[in-house]
């Protein structure tokens, strides 16, 4: 019986609520759509119902909303300013949310800001909480996804992880995506705008870098070392350089032995080529790490950039059991080898190493290409203009590389190509003497003689005293066919000319000769002034194979060949020789 009684209460109160699901939602449309005035009748207004407002669902809802703003600061004063606020004489009148709040920022201070001096007496938690896990993960190397986005805290503190080192590439969409939560919720948050900083330097992307780091400080009067840091770091890889050296100078000030700092700031000083400074900077470095050759090799590179091109040889022989596959190591030698000692044969061989090592360095590549373009020889199968191609795809404006490139176009006879690349070079204002003068080249070659003219002519006016630019101006004169201005011309400058000008004199009067004895008379004159004179063994190889006289031309082009036995027409045309001379 009481069973039955039991279980007809239960069908009851089942009934019972089936109606009210039934009825209540028929009161509240009926409620939203008829309001009864005065007269009982019914009108179309809605009802306007108050909702009770949401309570606070965060964990730290206990606490005040000042101290939490502090928290999400997170810069150092905010953090004292909080762990003063909070303060409690007994370790047992702190609430949880207290403790883990404390622990919280007390983690921030020691992973963010560890220049800096913070003590605090902060009960250690001994219970669940959503925080301290995330706080752990970041010691283990592990971004942390399953803790949820409650609020700004578990956004925040998985990107502590930017700090350590473990990063990877995977993240970072993820951790900026929660960064930019985290500053929504508090725009001029310290430690958010500072991670976001350093999840930019991580991604290469140093302009939103500064914009990030620079929001720091703004109401403080005293950056952190770890801004400072940041900040000559990508202000040194975005290029500028003065301000970087301002910061580096900033952190030497207060600790003169700072590695990061000494480094960027010899590395500054070396690219503002204040040599003087840099050379003392790197010894410095050096009293500290008497055996790092990264610093060993910057100071070669600063020994070399003041001429003390001795020293730099011998200090490079004394780091070469300890770094003799380093990138610096391979192109300061390299460099040694061809601009110092003239030894194109080892320089090659430097080379060729150094692109085993290293095959997409950009500094080593436009070494290569200049090797192979003084020494006319080509450097790991590839010749000069092969090498640098991906020098100017990678850096269009570097002008080493586009003189280079042009000068080499010249060499192949690709004048079209070279006229492009020196009038752009022109336009951009960074063309020098020497491209001029490599601009009159290409136009006479591109058949633009009256515009060659015009300009060598311009050039000759302005610089009288050039040796270059009247050579220019006579080849440009030829070209013209001002035959006879160029022989009075040429035959005035020869009398005083040195023996490099004599040699081009004769050659280019050979152009103008009209009898086969003339030009060869003038050919041989050339020759005996300089006799590594390209253009001159050429045309003696010409006129010889004109004349049907294979030996001799074949004597001469030999010559050529020893000088530029990259170029492939010279390897051709010798080749036919061998043919014709064993017939």
């Amino acid at each position: 019986m009481s069973g039955r009684k039991i279980g007809g209460r239960v069908r009851l109160r089942g009934f019972f609520t089936v109606l009210a699901t039934l009825i209540i939602p028929l009161i509240a449309v009926s409620c939203a759509s008829t309001k009864v005035d005065g007269s009982g009748e019914g009108s179309s207004e809605s009802v306007s119902i108050a909702i009770p407002k949401r309570k606070n669902t965060s964990y730290f809802f206990s606490i005040k909303d000042d101290v939490m703003e502090l928290a999400r600061k997170g810069d150092p004063a905010s953090i004292r300013s909080l762990v003063s606020k909070l303060h409690k004489p007994l370790k047992e009148n702190y609430t949880d949310r207290e403790t883990i709040l404390l622990n919280v920022v007390a983690s921030i201070m020691s992973k963010v800001w560890p220049s800096e001096s913070f003590s605090a007496d902060i009960p250690n938690p001994d219970f669940y909480n959503p925080y301290i896990p995330i706080i752990n993960s970041v010691d283990f190397g592990i971004y942390d996804r399953g803790s949820g986005e409650s609020d700004f805290f578990t956004l925040l503190l998985p990107n502590l992880l930017v700090l350590t080192g473990d990063m990877k590439a995977d993240y970072i969409e993820e951790m900026k995506a929660s960064l930019e939560k985290c500053i929504e919720i508090q725009p001029d948050s310290s430690v958010a705008n500072y991670l976001m900083g350093m999840l930019c330097i991580y991604a290469k992307d140093y302009d939103s870098a500064l914009v990030h780091l620079q929001k720091f400080g703004t109401k403080i009067s005293v950056e952190p070392r770890e801004v400072i840091l940041a900040k000559e770091k990508v202000y040194f890889l975005c290029g500028n350089y003065e301000t970087a050296l301002e910061f580096a100078n900033r952190i030497l000030a207060r600790n003169p032995n700072d590695r990061q700092s000494l480094d960027i700031a010899c590395r500054s000083l070396v690219k503002l080529e204040r040599w003087d400074e840099a050379q003392d900077c790197s010894v410095k470095i050096l009293q500290i790490d008497p055996e790092n050759i990264d610093y060993i090799l910057l100071r070669g590179r600063i020994l070399i950039a003041k001429g003390e091109y001795l020293k730099a040889s011998t200090l490079l022989d004394s780091c070469e059991k300890l770094g003799s596959n380093h990138k610096d190591y391979l192109l300061l030698r390299g460099w040694l080898q061809k601009n110092w000692s003239k030894n194109m044969s080892a320089a090659s061989d430097t080379a060729t190493l150094a692109l085993s090592l290293y095959p997409d360095d950009l500094e080593l590549l436009l070494l290569a290409a200049q090797i192979a373009s003084s020494s006319g020889t080509r450097i790991a199968k590839k010749s000069a203009l092969e090498l640098v191609a991906p020098v100017l795809a990678a850096t269009p404006d570097k002008y080493e590389a586009l003189e280079l490139y042009v000068k080499e176009c010249l060499l192949v006879e690709r004048y079209e190509d070279a006229c492009e690349c020196t009038s752009r070079m022109i336009d951009s204002g960074a063309a020098n003497l020497d491209i001029m003068c490599c601009h009159v080249e290409a136009l006479a070659g591109s058949g633009k003689n009256d515009e060659a003219w015009e300009v060598a002519s311009k050039l000759y006016e302005e610089n009288p005293g050039s040796e270059k630019v009247v050579q220019t101006y006579v080849k440009a004169m030829i070209s013209a066919d001002k035959k006879k201005e160029a022989f009075e011309l040429i035959s005035n400058l020869v009398k005083t000319a040195s023996s490099s000008m004599k040699s081009f004199l004769y050659y280019e009067k050979s152009l103008i000769d009209s009898s086969s004895a003339d030009i060869l008379n003038d050919l041989q004159l050339s020759l005996s002034f300089n006799a590594r004179n390209v253009d001159a063994l050429y045309r003696m190889y010409r006129v010889h194979y004109s004349n049907k006289n294979y030996k001799m031309a074949q004597f001469y082009l030999k010559q050529v060949y020893s000088i530029r036995s990259s170029d492939q027409n010279v390897q051709a045309r010798l080749a036919e020789l061998e043919k014709l001379v064993g017939k």
